[in-house]
Formats: C-alpha cells, structure tokens, sequence
C-alpha cells in the first residue's frame, strides 16, 4: 500500500506551519524513500477520523525513514514530532494507538514546504 499524504490533526496543523513538527510516527511498516515528495493535508479539528474535511497545506520531502521499537525514541525524537518530551509524545502515541515499549514503529523525518497561496 503505497502512502500519497501525510495527514495531520488540528493540534499538529500550527506546530507543522511554524516548523516545530519535522517528524511523523506510523504504528505499522511504512515504507519512504529518502527524496520521496508527499502531499501534506491538515485539518482544524482535534480527531481526523471524525470524517472532517482536510486541506492540503504543502508538501514534504522524505529526508530518512527507519523502524524502531518505541523504547528506542528519545526526547530529540519527540521534539521533531511536535512535543515537549518523549513522555509527552509516548502519551499521545497511546491516545492513537495501541503500543507498549516494545512495539516496533515506523520514524519518519521529512521537511515541509507549505503552499503559497
């Protein structure tokens, strides 16, 4: 299954806009290439799965791709996804999925360009 978009919630939308959100975790394999362009879609509610309507924001350039066990991430790692800490980011890895520390999961850096209108 090939992946065409990243798409983030509200509370992702303004951190992934002011540039403090350069990485994205998916609970299963998900497999990026280093130069890979996506579409980027956000939405203004908390929970996507809502059926919101989303709009595309930009898009992001794979920089690395790789998977590790959610005991490997660390506070860098969940500062480039948007949080203070890795507390914080296992938290909310938790509220979306069902993961303990031995989950494998699938990190990915990317840089974001969003769309000039």
């Amino acid at each position: 299954m090939a992946i065409l978009g990243f798409h983030f919630s509200g509370p992702y939308k303004e951190k992934l806009l002011r540039g403090e959100k350069t990485s994205t975790i998916f609970d299963y394999p998900a497999h990026f290439v280093p130069g890979q362009v996506v579409q980027v879609y956000a939405s203004e509610l908390p929970n996507l799965f809502d059926g919101v309507e989303e709009e595309r924001v930009g898009t992001a350039t794979i920089i690395k791709s790789f998977i590790l066990s959610v005991s490997a991430l660390t506070d860098k790692d969940a500062v480039r996804c948007g949080y203070s800490d890795r507390k914080a980011l296992i938290g909310s890895l938790r509220k979306w999925y069902s993961l303990d520390e031995s989950s494998s999961i699938t990190y990915v850096e990317f840089k974001f360009d969003k769309l000039v209108f």
